[in-house]
């Protein structure tokens, strides 16, 4: 593919993510919030950081390395932002708990708008 065609892709599916009213049209109607979901399930580590957790493990048996981004991209209430990073910031206390010695490097980010 060449770079033009790879960038133009990629603005594409950016602008895709950002677009707000697309995500609710697309989650609201059942088969195009499957297909989303099927989409997104090879980049998603789950709902909540103890799904992402929970396949850390099967990542690492594969010899691959794992990173956990704590994201809010869809938020854009002030409030929830800072309730979702303190969930983010505690997470971090978790991560060395249960992988401190797993090849994993975390990392946390919530965007309010």
């Amino acid at each position: 593919m060449n770079t033009d065609l790879q960038a133009q892709a990629a603005d594409v599916l950016r602008r895709l993510a950002l677009d707000e009213s697309l995500k609710e049209r697309t989650m609201a109607d059942a088969a195009t919030a499957a297909l989303a979901r099927k989409v997104a399930a090879r980049y998603i580590g789950g709902e909540t950081i103890d799904d992402a957790f929970d396949r850390l493990p099967s990542i690492f048996a594969r010899g691959h390395k794992a990173s956990i981004e704590y994201t809010g991209e869809s938020v854009r209430d002030p409030e929830l932002a800072n309730a979702e990073t303190d969930v983010s910031w505690n997470s971090r206390n978790e991560s060395a708990r249960r992988v401190s010695r797993a090849p994993c490097r975390s990392t946390s980010r919530t965007s309010a708008w």
